[in-house]
């Protein structure tokens, strides 16, 4: 790894942002030497060149920030670890203590990806529970509605007839959780030890969104017809 403090030549027209009135001398190479006044009458070349042309003092290398607004302060340093946000167009930085350390600190969570081994559903007796409830869900819970359809017609009573839309209707919020817990599982085999890898394009794609929506509205639906039908 390149030292980012290297002396780099310095032009004319560079170092405009932070050195508005300047002093300077032309060296033998016909490149710039800046100089600053510091405190107490001395003055340093302190002066680190950024890559887009403006300039940074050396404090502001390698501070696990964008300084100089294109990267090249921290892009040499080796006491960081770089989140690539997919939607935006600069990098940001976190120190190297942070990386693994079982905390997200990266919001595409690529801090943990490298030293992340778990999967979807980490537990075994999980896996088979999602496919085994999953799938007698669907099963079961796709014949109850279809039987209280034809019943329907031949409840005599408002109250009969409440019972058994309420019931139905708790056969179908089951259904959509069996849904929800039958495709975890499809899920959960489909990225296997690559979840870590996948988790953030997982996480924000529109698959996780309608799961996660046939999750609520099942539970939802479940949860609100057995309340009325405790109450009736």
């Amino acid at each position: 790894t390149k030292c980012p403090l290297a002396i780099t030549p310095l032009s004319s027209t560079t170092c405009s942002n932070i050195l508005k009135r300047r002093t300077y001398s032309i060296s033998s190479d016909g490149y710039l030497i800046l100089i600053k006044k510091q405190y107490e009458g001395f003055h340093v070349s302190n002066i680190f060149k950024c890559g887009n042309g403006n300039c940074v003092p050396y404090n502001e290398v390698c501070n696990l920030i964008d300084n100089c607004g294109d990267g090249t302060d921290e892009d040499s340093c080796n006491n960081h670890f770089v989140c690539n946000y997919k939607s935006l167009l600069k990098n940001s930085y976190i120190p190297l203590s942070s990386l693994c350390d079982g905390n997200y600190d990266c919001l595409d969570l690529s801090d943990e990806t490298s030293c992340c081994q778990r999967e979807l559903i980490n537990d075994v007796s999980l896996k088979l529970s999602s496919w085994f409830v999953g799938a007698l869900s669907i099963i079961l819970n796709s014949i109850i509605p279809v039987r209280n359809i034809y019943t329907i017609k031949t409840m005599k009573t408002f109250a009969a007839l409440t019972n058994k839309v309420l019931i139905t209707l708790i056969s179908v919020g089951d259904w959509l959780v069996g849904i929800y817990l039958f495709f975890l599982a499809s899920i959960d085999v489909y990225f296997g030890k690559s979840f870590c890898s996948e988790q953030f394009d997982w996480l924000v794609s529109s698959h996780c969104s309608v799961l996660g929506v046939v999750s609520t509205v099942g539970s939802q639906i479940s949860l609100f017809s057995m309340t009325i039908l405790s109450v009736t």
